[in-house]
């Protein structure tokens, strides 16, 4: 008796479920609103950027015009928002420009607590790790550089190039170990101009690729620097202005002696 009845109750429910018109126009928004809930509640993340990627590298040099010997610098930054699940970046520079074929990059490495809760921030500490490379190299970039920074203690970051802005990302921290007057891009790749490099334009390419679950993204870019010729170089300029005031003074004292000449020949 008591099985009929649960049978009967259910067998009513059912029947009302389906033939009541407002739960039929209802229903459907009703789980169309609890998925979208779900799933809002899984993917939160307190330090997700979010999104589909979006990222580019900004690049920033000491000087593109070189002379043999020359020391230098690329500062890379990578800036912009979205998730990122593996990324790496990949650096070609022309060996015979580089001396001793050897360069020198510095990554900054952050390590982070656990989130702490009651301020809804992780506090992390950055670390510059120096390491000699080949002028070819590829080098992948750390996880959490797509994260938001939150550096405590005497550790300080200064906020990116862009005026007024504030980094988002460990990607555009410019980090400053100890709150010192020096300071480091994300990413920094030093070498010399080698003494035989060959004068001319040169180009150094670097490719920054990134992926979000099975689709890639790629951002390339290429650094065109200038290795002077003798006639280019600063102590030509200085030789060459050297020669033309010692010129000029030697014309100015021929002028003058010429016309104390003139002027004896006609008192004279």
């Amino acid at each position: 008796m008591a099985a009929w009845a649960v049978k009967y109750t259910m067998s009513f429910i059912l029947n009302m479920w389906c033939n009541t018109k407002i739960i039929k126009l209802i229903s459907p928004s009703i789980i169309i609103i609890i998925l979208y809930l779900y799933g809002a509640s899984g993917s939160t993340n307190t330090f997700d950027l979010g999104g589909e990627p979006s990222y580019s590298l900004l690049i920033k040099t000491n000087n593109t015009q070189l002379n043999l010997k020359d020391n230098f610098k690329i500062e890379l930054i990578i800036s912009g928002s979205g998730d990122v699940d593996f990324s790496k970046i990949f650096v070609f520079i022309p060996e015979y420009i580089v001396m001793s074929k050897k360069i020198k990059v510095t990554k900054i490495n952050y390590t982070c607590a656990e989130i702490d809760r009651l301020t809804n921030t992780k506090l992390c500490r950055g670390e510059p790790i120096t390491r000699d490379e080949t002028p070819s190299f590829w080098s992948l970039i750390p996880s959490n550089y797509y994260e938001n920074p939150y550096i405590s203690g005497k550790d300080q970051y200064f906020g990116t190039q862009l005026t007024g802005a504030a980094p988002i990302s460990f990607g555009e921290v410019m980090y400053s170990p100890n709150s010192s007057i020096a300071h480091y891009a994300p990413l920094t790749i030093d070498f010399a101009i080698a003494d035989d490099a060959p004068p001319g334009d040169h180009n150094i390419q670097i490719t920054y690729s990134y992926k979000n679950r099975e689709r890639w993204y790629q951002d390339r870019q290429d650094i065109k620097i200038h290795v002077n010729r003798f006639y280019e170089t600063y102590y030509f300029y200085i030789i060459t202005a050297v020669f033309t005031l010692l010129s000029f003074i030697v014309l100015i004292t021929q002028i003058i002696k010429d016309l104390r000449n003139l002027w004896n020949k006609c008192i004279g």
